[in-house]
């Protein structure tokens, strides 16, 4: 679950997809349009660690 930095908006990550262009890993909330910052929490190093795991964090 995602909170949105600027209207405090909880979001799921269906309701904001992760995303990733030249400037990071970010979601954009559906509610006031603000682009939010992710980082990432866990970095699988073969496909049996797992899947990729995104948080958020105070910036």
């Amino acid at each position: 679950m995602w909170t949105c930095k600027e209207c405090l908006e909880e979001l799921t990550e269906i309701q904001a997809p992760p995303a990733i262009d030249e400037d990071g890993i970010y979601f954009v909330c559906p509610f006031c349009n603000h682009r939010n910052i992710l980082q990432v929490v866990k970095y699988p190093n073969d496909p049996d660690d797992g899947p990729l795991t995104l948080g958020q964090f105070d910036a």
